[in-house]
């Protein structure tokens, strides 16, 4: 993370407002914003910041292939993106050196990923969205078993109803997981806020009609953005903006705000 302004994200947050960004549905509702019942965070990159973790694990396969290693978070934020397989070629890595390339990045990664820390604000942010009374879940493109052995050191078991990850390392999308659990959960994607680092998570929100909040200091920086701030879509440098928007918004059912009761959420 960088110093100053963009390390913390309460600040960045507070010269924003009150026109808070991410908010706004699309189309001819553009300037019409929507209640929300539930928070759908990302994992790696979002809540957890893994970034340099990633470049130096990526940068170690690049180097044993003598490829160009990645100099920079900048540098890693331009070349990273979903699907992974373009990730890796545009590293240049050969589409036959696939697979063994992900299976010893995945090998560094789970070794030093413990060395990562959660964003900053980001533990104080899930419980001010908790004790506003929103459900929260967390679903990641990190396959399950990979997530909870992640998850597991920073305990934050307490602010979600469900985690989810997906089942194939190398799978190209969590799209299916985000689909899955809104029609299992039953609610309206409309009323849904997800919180993501990639374009990848903006695209599988606006499929899904799912409002949207990008977070800029992740894997992948955002699109640069032209003109005003009336885009759809807005990216930030902090979580905090997201325990705002969920205040002005309120939840759909009005629930009495406060915390909840720990032993009442359950983790698959």
């Amino acid at each position: 993370m960088q110093s100053g302004g963009v390390n913390s994200w309460r600040r960045q947050f507070a010269r924003r407002a009150p026109r808070p960004c991410g908010w706004k549905t699309r189309g001819r509702d553009a300037t019409r914003t929507r209640p929300i019942d539930v928070v759908c965070w990302d994992w790696n990159g979002t809540l957890l910041d893994d970034v340099d973790v990633a470049r130096e694990a990526m940068s170690t396969v690049l180097r044993e292939r003598t490829l160009p290693v990645i100099p920079d978070q900048d540098s890693y934020r331009q070349a990273f993106g979903f699907p992974i397989r373009e990730f890796y070629a545009r590293l240049g890595v050969d589409e036959a050196d696939f697979l063994a390339a992900v299976d010893q990045y995945l090998r560094l990664f789970a070794d030093t990923v413990g060395q990562a820390s959660l964003q900053p604000d980001a533990r104080v942010t899930l419980a001010s969205v908790r004790d506003l009374g929103f459900e929260q879940v967390l679903i990641s493109a990190t396959p399950e078993r990979t997530l909870e052995q992640q998850l597991t050191p920073h305990v934050l078991n307490e602010f979600f109803s469900h985690t989810h990850g997906i089942t194939d390392a190398y799978a190209a999308s969590k799209a299916h997981v985000v689909e899955s659990w809104l029609t299992t959960s039953g609610h309206d994607p409309r009323r849904v806020l997800m919180v993501g680092d990639t374009n990848h998570d903006e695209e599988i929100a606006e499929a899904l009609n799912v409002q949207f909040i990008r977070f800029r200091n992740g894997h992948q920086g955002p699109p640069t953005m032209t003109g005003t701030e009336s885009s759809a879509t807005c990216a930030t440098s902090h979580a905090t903006s997201t325990a705002q928007m969920a205040a002005t918004s309120g939840p759909a059912s009005r629930r009495q705000a406060g915390p909840r009761d720990a032993d009442s959420n359950e983790v698959p």
